[in-house]
């Protein structure tokens, strides 16, 4: 009983903290010259279509006695078992029409059961009369979260304000560092040579070399080698916020609320993510895979998901994502986008029922202007927390 209640105290500590610099202030403790200012709050967005078309399928996985497995390995292969299964016999058909078409291809996804294509308007139309198919449309992009603006300050002698403020070095003082847990992170990607961060790579060996394998999957193509980048500094600003430092130890500062756990990455961006890479991202995180995109492994997924990016509150495309993240055993935790101070304007998946949203608030426990909140079309109030997001020290 007392290792669950370490494990359960543990995970509430990071999932309050998990998103608490997405998209609002940071400040970094160096150099601030290459650091790009962002003057006005970056709002969550669909910002428009791309050339291909999305698929969807009306069948959908049952997945509810995944709930009840308490291996770990099991529960994670019972859910992309029946996921890929679900969507090979509904999507068969599709394809073969789609890949057999002059010009066109297509590919299946099976965390929600799609398919997407590049193809023109009369393929659409016919791919849209076939049989078990809801709707064939253009496939949209989703905004990374950017931060609101990027400043130089002096960083703390011990544990930064933020870190403090959530009481993390309580949690320290009685041994919970988050050992043994792995956090995932959907974002810009991660700088893992950081040096608050290098350690808690899952990656590394610890004589100086690494694997990538199962530790990274680059969505949109955009780093330029084969090994985890981060073109924007969000993603590793929000991953330092949830394990960077090493707590009571010698390093300095301690930005990170978390530093006993371990990290994997999914580099999206920098700008923006369609849904297709997105839905790639999170296939991942079930099952991860090696660099060549081959033999997952859902083994390896982690047990927490934090996320920096989304649209505009109401969208339900990913809530099946989500929901087999849950049955997955994986935390979902989401940004709830920086539209503030409007009411109803928390931006989705994190205003789903089945995502655990986070605010921002400042170091006087005010909320932050632009932080997302407000009803949910779902049926939640929007965020589940808030966190402090303000003035957050990042690098070293």
């Amino acid at each position: 009983m007392k290792g669950t209640l370490v494990r359960t105290r543990f995970f509430l500590l990071l999932v309050v903290v998990a998103t608490m610099v997405m998209g609002h202030t940071p400040v970094a403790a160096q150099t601030s010259d290459d650091l790009q200012a962002f003057e006005k709050p970056q709002q969550a967005a669909v910002t428009g279509e791309t050339s291909r078309y999305v698929v969807e399928f009306n069948e959908r996985a049952d997945l509810s006695d995944a709930f009840a497995i308490e291996d770990h390995a099991a529960r994670g292969q019972l859910v992309m078992e029946r996921l890929e299964s679900t969507a090979t016999a509904s999507q068969a058909a599709v394809l073969q029409r789609i890949n057999s078409t002059k010009g066109a291809s297509g590919q299946g996804f099976w965390l929600r059961n799609v398919v997407v294509f590049e193809g023109d308007q009369a393929l659409a139309d016919a791919v849209a009369a076939m049989s078990g198919v809801r709707e064939v449309r253009r496939e949209k992009t989703y905004q990374i979260a950017r931060p609101v603006r990027v400043q130089q300050a002096e960083p703390a002698e011990g544990a930064e304000w933020g870190v403090e403020k959530i009481g993390a070095p309580a949690a320290w003082d009685e041994g919970i560092f988050g050992s043994g847990i792995v956090v995932g992170s959907l974002d810009s990607g991660i700088d893992f040579l950081h040096p608050a961060l290098v350690d808690k790579y899952r990656g590394n060996y610890g004589d100086g070399t690494f694997t990538h394998d199962y530790n990274w999957f680059d969505a949109s193509g955009d780093c330029p080698t084969d090994e985890p980048c981060d073109l924007l500094g969000h993603g590793t600003h929000t991953m330092g916020t949830m394990v960077g430092g090493d707590g009571p130890g010698p390093f300095s500062p301690d930005i990170g609320v978390a530093p006993g756990a371990q990290f994997m990455t999914v580099s999206c961006g920098p700008g923006f993510c369609s849904e297709s890479q997105l839905m790639a991202a999170g296939q991942f995180f079930i099952a991860p895979t090696d660099l060549n995109g081959e033999n997952p492994d859902p083994a390896m997924r982690p047990d927490v998901v934090n996320n920096s990016w989304g649209g505009p509150p109401g969208d339900p495309f990913f809530v099946d994502m989500v929901d087999a993240w849950e049955a997955a055993g994986i935390i979902p935790v989401f940004s709830s986008g920086n539209p503030g101070p409007s009411c109803g304007e928390g931006g989705s998946p994190g205003d789903y029922l089945s995502a655990f949203s986070v605010g921002a608030t400042d170091i006087e426990d005010d909320i932050a202007e632009v932080s997302g909140r407000g009803p949910s079309a779902f049926g939640k109030i929007n965020p589940d927390v808030a966190a402090p997001g303000v003035h957050v020290v990042d690098h070293d």
